[in-house]
């Protein structure tokens, strides 16, 4: 037995299987488009396996941070940046429009090469966190079911 709709509310079958981000420009937050190609990062979500070890080892190694820390004072910043930069790209599954920049040949998606970007990149790894941590990005997008007996949430308004 199972509650009539509210598998549709589920977003643990698109966290597992992952969904596509773009790359934003800092500045206008428009995709990051390089030669026509959009640079996009195929994400698991807060509810996948890969999310909670991503999870466990970065809270793992900021604690070791912490408790190496003086008594009373903060873990140095940079080596906080640090270990997001060497975790993120645990849940990162995938990857479009990254090329290398001698040959211009599409770049494996490798976990190195992801750990290399987000070493070089840190603003990208931010973007990663910000994203994949957003459990309404990996909701599904159709089959939308009504609440309150509208036809759907949004004409409620």
């Amino acid at each position: 037995m199972a509650f009539l709709g509210l598998n549709q509310l589920d977003p643990r079958p698109l966290a597992e299987e992952g969904v596509w981000f773009p790359v934003r420009h800092l500045r206008s937050a428009q995709p990051v488009e390089i030669d026509g190609q959009v640079l996009e990062l195929k994400l698991a979500g807060p509810d996948s396996d890969r999310y909670r070890k991503f999870r466990q080892e970065h809270s793992r190694r900021v604690t070791r941070l912490v408790q190496g820390s003086p008594s009373g004072s903060e873990p140095d910043p940079k080596e906080v940046e640090r270990v997001l930069q060497e975790t993120i790209g645990m849940i990162v599954l995938d990857w479009r429009g990254f090329r290398d920049l001698d040959t211009k040949e599409p770049m494996p998606a490798t976990r190195d090469n992801f750990d290399r970007l987000f070493r070089e990149h840190y603003w990208i790894a931010l973007q990663v966190d910000g994203n994949a941590g957003g459990r309404a990005n990996f909701l599904p997008r159709s089959g939308e079911i009504s609440l309150l007996g509208s036809a759907s949430a949004s004409e409620e308004t």
